[in-house]
């Protein structure tokens, strides 16, 4: 169909009833720099399909009720900028599929309502790839290494998934990182250094997920505490169990301190365990023989909300801001105190110094009285 087009540079095929390409439909098209296939009824493309298109640098594919994607599409493309995929029947991609492509920059693989895992080397090759977006998917996992290549990433979007948890060293690579969004995935935890190795990281959105404030959250808690303008609005991070502290901002939730197990002889267990949700030196010590036992936590009292903590909550201050305004003034008052100290003891050692010039007594005369006072004898 498109054999005699070889100076063709853009293809508009979108919005139509395509259901089938042929594998050879694009080969002869060597300076194609854009097509446009989505909204159309494509379920499979053929294997190689985009191979020869070395200029290509905008593919949309997107809401097309694509069900797979062949081990390979792309050939070495090093002008391909963005590609679109959303809004497809994906329930997977291959290994290695987009390895060719390795200047794009922006990937986008949304929407896709069926697609629930991504293999680990799904997106290697992308060494140039600085926006990832994979939001509302169905997604429940993500593999440890799926993010290996993705060294220059900026912008990792993730929301409305499905995830629960995700793995300690998921984000280790992404040493650009600066925006990703996990709000609304059904997060119960997260672990504390999930962030901590990303130096560029400048806004993090974790709202609207199921915070379960047990022990294991208290690092994670930890981490918040420590960077609450990260995180937007961050009292808006609630926990939904135990049912104790329901709707309570994980940033003052009293999380308690998970127990420990030590394993002594003949097959004997030793658990420590916190005697209350806080930390206070003292635990009950418990042994068991056998397997090891399971660990319940200790409950959380429940606490009435004082108008303070209400006060605060609904006005969704942020702590660090609050801590930080009042070291301020407290450190100001004292600079002032110690400076009205000692211009009261300069005023002092002042005065003093009147009385301690000299001993003799002529001088405090002559302080007294005027020298060219005359007095009157009173004998004449």
């Amino acid at each position: 169909m498109f054999n005699n087009l070889v100076d063709l540079v853009e293809l508009h095929l979108q919005s139509n009833l395509i259901e089938a390409i042929d594998k050879e439909a694009f080969y002869q098209l060597p300076k194609l720099k854009q097509i446009l296939l989505q909204r159309n009824r494509l379920k499979t493309l053929a294997n190689g399909l985009f191979f020869y298109l070395q200029k290509l640098e905008i593919l949309s594919l997107y809401e097309n009720p694509l069900t797979e994607l062949p081990n390979v599409l792309f050939g070495k493309i090093d002008t391909l900028r963005s590609l679109s995929l959303w809004g497809t029947s994906l329930s997977t991609i291959p290994n290695f599929i987009f390895s060719n492509l390795t200047k794009l920059e922006a990937l986008v693989l949304t929407k896709n309502t069926k697609l629930h895992t991504l293999p680990k080397d799904a997106f290697s090759g992308l060494t140039k790839l600085k926006k990832l977006y994979l939001y509302s998917n169905n997604l429940s996992s993500l593999p440890a290494g799926l993010f290996q290549d993705l060294q220059s990433l900026q912008i990792l979007s993730l929301y409305n998934n499905t995830f629960g948890d995700l793995p300690d060293n998921l984000l280790k690579p992404l040493l650009h990182l600066q925006y990703i969004e996990l709000n609304n995935s059904k997060l119960a935890t997260l672990p504390e250094n999930f962030f901590t190795l990303l130096p560029k990281l400048q806004s993090v959105h974790l709202a609207e997920n199921l915070w379960i404030c047990d022990c294991k959250l208290k690092g994670f808690k930890s981490w918040l505490e420590r960077n609450t303008e990260t995180v937007p609005n961050p009292m808006a991070l609630l926990c939904t169990n135990p049912p104790t502290m329901k709707t309570i901002p994980v940033l003052v939730a009293e999380v308690p301190i998970c127990p420990s197990t030590r394993r002594g002889e003949n097959g004997s267990y030793m658990i420590i365990t916190p005697t209350t949700a806080e930390h206070t030196g003292v635990y009950t010590t418990k042994w068991y023989r056998g397997t090891t036992p399971t660990i319940k936590y200790p409950e959380t009292p429940t606490k009435r909300k004082s108008s303070w903590y209400e006060f605060l909550h609904s006005c969704r201050l942020p702590f660090g801001g609050i801590i930080y305004t009042l070291h301020y003034f407290i450190t100001s008052m004292q600079i002032f105190l110690t400076i009205v100290q000692c211009f009261v003891l300069i005023k002092i050692r002042t005065f003093y110094s009147h009385f301690t010039i000299s001993s003799d007594p002529v001088v405090l005369v002559h302080l007294l009285v005027p020298p060219n006072c005359k007095f009157s004898d009173p004998d004449k």
